[in-house]
């Protein structure tokens, strides 16, 4: 609360231009005189309604040449002299700034009110400034305010000139991070060719001149002031006949009921501490003996990273944050700028070992930080519990699994994405020290939370266990598979590449046979056109995309053409994709648990599934994790002792073909169609995936059914039983989709079909 002799000084520049800019000089008060005194009206009425809104009691105007030049020396002077005769003191020094006549008598105050941002140089642990705000609560600048925005009240004039106005240069938080790497403007001048982003030295060093000067405008040449009024002498508008006298006589009649003093304003309260995050940066070595004794200590802790990019094989480490206790977590910087008598070598070395003792390490995505610890150095033993993975152990059908969903979810905590914070072409480097310690803190901090929720959950369902020994264990496995890479045969890999581009030869003289004249087969738009040239489709003009033209395929031969044929091109770029990576009989992708409800594994940069279908992988374990369309049909056929999918299966070993003369698909995707059909996928859905009419998917499902019906009936009573409990089970095994249970149609058949996929690991 502010107490009664707190001495406010105001900045009337900022009383004087709202005037100016509101009456724009109409003359609506003018006294019998023929004085015009609208424009007083207006600085005095806003001088009162600051005064009832921040309690002020005690205050002084401060006119300096910004308000000389705001308006004219008839106003000036009528403001000034009614402001003298309500007994609200004015300070004005000729030719000097407001803020340099602030800075003149700042020991005498508490509080600064003005819209100047370079004010806020002056703030110190005795004072503050208040920004008010056109329809807004004004904006409090205390130096922790300051200091929690990353920012200090020596950079402000630094900062400004870096990003004020409509031609900044840099955005306010690349500014205080630019001042936080160099500690001045002057300095990273001095030093813009190596300016950790590229932007930052195309920007700086040209303009280092009218940087200097801006910097130089906006600090502070304090004036002296001989006598200035004490604080106990500055009552703000005395509450007397004389000031109602004074107001009425300029015709000021509704501000005199404004007289009365105001009570006193809380401002500045600093919140309760309650519930507040202890997040704190690691940056000396003191800092990084009093963590490594937290975590000596600790039998589980969260750990993350921030990192400069998404791939983990080529990420650069800014640091790594930690948690062992629930609202409270550290930030480890690995960036020689932000430590303070460290140097990142050092701190990398007490954290690999501090983190090599028998502590449980979690967190969401695990696999990532793991790879990303490794290339810089820092080897972890114990992975012990991914909070992604759990979440998608649990829930299976969630829409989005990053930390921020399923802490919204599962804690009803809002936490800030990366994409939240950081702009397109940004890193963290763009963004003040003390942003990324709270968002990295807070991520360490959040997936603790998790662990203990999701750890609950697992038990609660009897899971645990099996989580811990199952999907963990694959994560292990994929980690190591990761920094190591997966052997491939490399000529089976070629002979598959080489087999691709002759069916896609083929494959492109039957296209342009079935046409009649050349075109870019691979062109969508040279393939619209060339359609609508045969008169074979003229629904639009626009382009087809690939799944338009897959819908059109199961009616129109020369489109069901064209879509196999970018088929064996694209399988043809993902075999290359595999060649190109390897590295000595090697390939070092990128996989993942939790891309389909289902859980099946896949991999990315290069995706492994030609090198599967090639018999191309070498890796025993990581081949038992991916499975193929025959294996999936041995999983159904165990599961319903179908006799007549045995007697086919059996019968046609090593042939293309399930069902002896069936001619709606390719014999080759029979088993394919039959496991399609055995999920549920709707018509629509195998008529794109086969490029058949609707009528031949209805055709084919009924030959399935009417063929397989001890099959159908056995999934029929799984998806009931499914459904009914909420998740599937086999075996032993369960597998928990939250549209079992939804009430929406869509999502339910959804989830139904993702358990039948996820028992037959299809």
């Amino acid at each position: 609360m502010v107490t009664t002799d707190a001495l406010f000084l105001i900045d009337s520049t900022f009383l004087v231009k709202s005037s100016e800019a509101t009456f724009l000089g109409a003359p609506l008060l003018v006294d019998e005189n023929g004085r015009d005194h609208t424009r007083t009206f207006g600085v005095v009425r806003d001088l009162l309604r600051l005064r009832k809104k921040f309690g002020i009691r005690n205050a002084l105007v401060v006119v300096g040449e910004e308000s000389v030049a705001a308006t004219c020396e008839e106003v000036l002077n009528d403001f000034i002299t009614l402001l003298q005769k309500i007994r609200a003191p004015v300070l004005q020094v000729d030719s000097a700034r407001a803020i340099d006549i602030c800075a003149g008598v700042a020991s005498l105050a508490r509080w600064i009110v003005s819209t100047n941002p370079a004010v806020q140089q002056l703030v110190n642990d005795s004072l503050g400034v208040l920004i008010p705000r056109v329809g807004e609560d004004a904006e409090v600048v205390t130096k922790n305010a300051l200091w929690d925005a990353g920012m200090r009240p020596e950079w402000v004039p630094a900062v400004l000139a870096l990003s004020d106005g409509k031609d900044a240069l840099l955005k306010r938080r690349q500014a205080i991070r630019l001042l936080e790497l160099y500690g001045s403007l002057e300095a990273a001048l001095a030093d813009a060719s190596s300016a950790p982003s590229a932007d930052w030295k195309r920007k700086l060093a040209p303009n280092a001149d009218s940087l200097r000067q801006a910097e130089r405008d906006l600090q502070i040449r304090p004036v002296v002031i001989a006598s200035p009024v004490p604080s106990h002498e500055s009552v703000f508008v005395e509450d007397s006949d004389a000031s109602a006298t004074a107001l009425k006589a300029h015709g000021f009649w509704s501000l005199v009921r404004m007289l009365p003093l105001p009570e006193p304003s809380d401002i500045g309260v600093v919140a309760s501490s309650e519930g507040k995050m202890d997040y704190r940066a690691i940056r000396s070595a003191e800092d990084l003996r009093m963590l490594e004794q937290y975590l000596a200590k600790a039998d589980v802790g969260a750990i993350d990273t921030e990192t400069s990019g998404k791939d983990p094989r080529s990420a650069i480490l800014y640091g790594v944050s930690l948690a062992v206790k629930e609202g409270q977590a550290f930030y480890v910087p690995m960036m020689h700028s932000d430590l303070d008598g460290l140097r990142p070598d050092d701190v990398r070395a007490r954290l690999r070992a501090a983190l090599s003792r028998k502590i449980k390490l979690v967190g969401h995505n695990l696999k990532y930080d793991f790879t990303v610890l490794h290339r810089h150095g820092i080897d972890i033993r114990e992975l012990h519990f991914d909070t992604l993975v759990a979440a998608h152990q649990c829930f299976g059908d969630w829409d989005f699994w990053n930390l921020a969903a399923v802490a919204k979810r599962l804690l009803g905590a809002s936490v800030k994405r990366y994409r939240d914070i950081i702009a397109d072409g940004e890193t963290f480097l763009d963004r003040p020290f003390k942003e990324l310690v709270e968002h990295a803190c807070c991520d360490a901090d959040m997936a603790l939370r998790l662990y203990a929720v999701l750890t609950k959950e697992l038990r609660k369902r009897g899971d645990e266990q099996h989580f811990l020994d199952g999907p963990m264990q694959v994560e292990r496995l994929l980690v190591e598979r990761e920094r190591n890479g997966v052997r491939i045969d490399m000529g089976r890999m070629k002979a598959a590449g080489r087999e691709a581009k002759a069916n896609a030869e083929v494959l492109k003289v039957a296209v342009i046979a079935a046409a009649g004249c050349e075109f870019d087969v691979d062109s969508p738009k040279s393939a619209t056109e060339t359609l609508r040239k045969l008169g074979i489709w003229e629904k639009t003009t626009r382009p087809l995309g690939e799944s338009q033209m897959e819908q059109i395929g199961g009616d129109i031969p020369l489109a069901a053409k064209i879509v196999r044929y970018r088929r064996e091109r694209k399988r043809l770029k993902d075999i290359e994709a595999i060649c190109d990576s390897a590295k000595k009989g090697r390939v070092y992708p990128s996989f993942s648990q939790c891309r389909s409800a289902h859980g099946s594994l896949s991999s990315v940069s290069p995706n492994l599934d030609e090198a599967f279908a090639a018999g191309a992988v070498l890796d025993k374990a990581i081949t038992g994790l991916f499975t193929s369309a025959a294996a999936s049909l041995e999983i159904l056929l165990e599961a319903s002792d179908d006799a007549v999918l045995w007697k086919d299966l059996r019968m046609q070993q090593g042939k293309d073909g399930l069902i002896p003369g069936l001619s709606i698909v390719e014999a080759a995707e029979e088993r394919e169609a039959l496991l399609m059909t055995a999920i549920g996928e709707p018509d629509p859905v195998i008529s794109r995936r086969f490029l058949i009419g609707r009528a031949e998917a209805s055709k084919l499902r009924g030959v399935f059914t009417s063929r397989y019906s001890s099959l159908f009936l056995w999934l029929q009573e799984f998806r009931k039983s499914a459904l009914a409990n909420g998740f599937a089970e086999y075996c032993g095994r369960r597998r928990y989709l939250a549209g079992l249970r939804s009430s929406d149609v869509d999502k339910r058949n959804r989830a139904v079909r993702s358990a039948i996929r996820w028992l037959s690991k299809y």
